[in-house]
């Protein structure tokens, strides 16, 4: 299908996509659970679910991490969305400024070196 050089972009690629389609079921399923105890998918094993229910219950970091994902998912608060200190909608703003000094930069370069030319090719002819 894909050539033997790829295989460990393929793998990896898999692995990330696999693992995030994973957490987006799993979190789903921990939903069901909140209104029926007894629920368990229809996909998994019980023993294995059993198991999830115990790490859930029981793993100090993940519980942790569960709260404060809970707390800022029904934060009212709008996210930022940034690359370190400053927000993509600024970084936006200012690469548009950027654009429009290089556009000018290159049109200027290009009149510039137009009047150059005409003015070396007058000065030929005379």
């Amino acid at each position: 299908m894909w050539d033997p050089q790829y295989e460990s972009d393929v793998e990896r690629l898999f692995h990330r996509l696999a693992s995030s389609r994973m957490s987006d079921m799993l979190y789903d399923e921990r939903k069901n659970i909140v209104e029926d105890r007894s629920y368990r998918p229809h996909w998994m094993g019980e023993k294995d679910w059993r198991d999830l229910l115990s790490y859930w219950a029981t793993n100090d970091i993940y519980r942790r991490r569960s709260t404060a994902n809970k707390r800022n998912r029904e934060s009212s608060r709008q996210a930022r969305h940034t690359q370190g200190s400053v927000t993509g909608a600024t970084h936006a703003r200012h690469m548009v400024k950027i654009y429009e000094l290089c556009t000018c930069f290159y049109t200027y370069i290009y009149i510039y070196i137009y009047i150059y030319i005409y003015i070396y090719l007058i000065n030929q002819v005379m």
